[in-house]
């Protein structure tokens, strides 16, 4: 099971509860999870300890805010694979702020 723990010398920016969103099917499934930005990685984990997103920060493209049905504010992050982390809450202005906090770019 995963479970988050901050490695040596890394700090944490900031964490908390947010809507995961992922492909399932022709749609979109949301889960509840946990969100932690350090200066060093993104990592976001299930209360039911499934991982969603651990990725280093040197391997973040970018992020982009948006919206989902034009009311429920959005962040959507890629890697430099191109590869979507889409989270889905109203707290998603804190994550944007605490990615930019950890240099990573917001995309135009």
């Amino acid at each position: 099971m995963a479970k988050f723990k901050l490695q040596p010398g890394e700090k944490l920016i900031g964490e908390g509860w947010m809507a995961f969103r992922h492909k399932q099917g022709l749609g979109y499934q949301q889960e509840s999870t946990k969100v932690h930005v350090t200066d060093q990685r993104v990592y976001c984990d299930h209360m039911m300890g499934l991982e969603f997103m651990n990725v280093p920060v040197s391997e973040l493209k970018g992020f982009q805010m948006g919206k989902v049905m034009l009311l429920v504010p959005l962040v959507t992050i890629y890697d430099k694979n191109n590869v979507p982390y889409l989270f889905a809450d109203f707290r998603a202005k804190k994550l944007a702020g605490w990615l930019r906090a950890a240099g990573v770019p917001e995309l135009g």
